[in-house]
């Protein structure tokens, strides 16, 4: 049996929502690639700085997608913004 494009995005599309992670949100999230574009460092710096404010309870991560569909880690501030 073949699957058509269009019967195939719609199968992705239902298991996307499915899935329950959310888009990233750029206006209240960060990702590390964000921060290495800014920052000019490493991704083991950025790694390093924001799961130090994840271990403090400064900043919190969950699963999101990014809008090339890559599933990252999203950090955000949990006073400022709920997933």
């Amino acid at each position: 049996m073949q699957v058509t494009k269009e019967e195939e995005n719609i199968l992705l599309a239902e298991l996307i929502q499915e899935s329950n992670i959310p888009a990233l949100d750029p206006k209240n999230e960060v990702t590390i690639k964000m921060m290495m574009d800014q920052t000019g460092r490493s991704e083991i710096v950025v790694r390093a700085f924001l799961e130090g404010k994840v271990s403090k309870g400064e900043l919190q991560k969950h699963k999101v997608y990014r809008e090339d569909g890559a599933r990252v880690m999203a950090y955000y501030d949990p006073k400022r913004q709920k997933p």
